[in-house]
């Protein structure tokens, strides 16, 4: 009797203790998520502003593109860190992301991104600022539909002509809007077979600029062909000029042996690329502080070289862009630029495998 009790005791204490069990199973499994999604297709993506914060809270739009031409859009909120969660399938990924403060009226920040599946499931995105267009075509003051619709930017932060799509046109009220533009000075142009025009606009962050493009009608075929014929007429008369000049020079340096010295300032000039010497900054670029002309002039002809590429790309540029503009070898474009930021002139932040060379604004103002 007493063993049967003690049997009976033991299953309730054992039936009891079986939720209590698998609570702590479930809370302990729940309460140490993993670091990496583990599911096939979904993506762990961490938002980060260019100045290296994070946007916390804030409405985040995905359009994911495959090479098929299918695209899915997200609509997401940024979690602690930036972070948000993607399911994609298999398969190679076009990402056009913006960041947008429901406050404003337009786009605030964008970046774009490539992305193939399965393989990278962890993707850090750097946004940059950016502002949205509208533009209505015109010509003679009446709308234009369908009109083939570009914008060229000062800025390539992001790829802002996939933001918009491979091919471009007016809509049937002749309008279009970009949604995202990175902020700065854009030219949008328009054509059609018979006309063409372009307007420039100032991209602000956050804000929804408008703009009217009114277009002109092409010149004809026998238009284009005088303008020819007058552009080979004037290089034959300059040709003609210069030919005859040198032969007329030729003699009196015959003559007196000696050839016409090169003026003081070319000369010296000259002598200074010659030794190595720093290069002259030139003084059209804006740049107003004493201070500023003293530093810049002290830079080498490649330094300098740099820093007027800077000046002319908006003040920022990747560090693949200038290789490519410059045809600078990649290790001494890098030389130059911890050269650079040693001297306080620019600033370098790192953009993955590459990186952003931006000048130092408190030097120029």
């Amino acid at each position: 009797m007493i063993s049967m009790r003690a049997h009976t005791l033991f299953l309730s204490i054992l039936f009891l203790s079986l939720p209590a069990l698998a609570f702590s199973e479930n809370a302990t499994s729940e309460s140490t998520p993993p670091s990496v999604p583990q599911a096939e297709g979904l993506v762990a993506l961490r938002a980060m502003l260019v100045d290296g914060t994070s946007p916390v809270g804030m409405p985040l739009a995905i359009t994911a593109a495959k090479a098929d031409g299918a695209t899915t859009t997200y609509r997401l909120i940024t979690g602690r860190g930036g972070n948000v969660l993607l399911t994609l399938g298999s398969g190679s990924y076009q990402l056009n992301c913006v960041l947008d403060n429901m406050a404003t009226s337009g786009a605030d920040y964008a970046a774009t991104a490539s992305l193939s599946l399965p393989g990278e499931q962890n993707l850090s995105l750097v946004f940059y600022p950016a502002g949205s267009v509208a533009v209505t075509v015109l010509e003679g003051g009446q709308i234009v539909p369908g009109a083939a619709i570009q914008a060229s930017c000062a800025s390539d932060w992001f790829d802002y002509g996939k933001m918009a799509g491979a091919s471009v046109q007016a809509g049937q009220a002749g309008d279009f809007m970009f949604r995202a533009l990175p902020t700065g000075t854009c030219v949008i142009s328009a054509s059609t077979q018979a006309s063409a025009g372009s307007v420039r606009v100032e991209v602000e962050q956050g804000k929804l600029s408008s703009a009217q493009l009114e277009m002109k009608p092409k010149a004809s075929g026998l238009s284009g062909i005088l303008l020819v014929l007058a552009a080979i007429a004037v290089a034959a008369v300059i040709a003609y000029y210069v030919f005859f000049s040198s032969k007329k020079r030729a003699p009196r340096e015959h003559e007196t042996g000696e050839k016409e010295a090169p003026p003081a300032d070319e000369a010296g000039q000259r002598k200074k690329a010659r030794a190595g010497a720093p290069q002259e900054f030139p003084s059209g670029l804006g740049v107003k502080s004493e201070r500023a002309r003293a530093v810049l002039s002290t830079l080498s002809e490649r330094e300098a070289e740099i820093v007027r590429f800077l000046f002319s790309s908006g003040g920022k540029a990747k560090r693949s862009t200038m290789q490519h503009r410059l045809l600078i070898p990649k290790t001494s474009l890098l030389r130059n630029l911890r050269s650079l930021e040693r001297k306080r002139i620019v600033k370098l932040i790192p953009f993955g495998r590459n990186m952003v060379a931006e000048l130092q604004r408190n030097l120029f103002e």
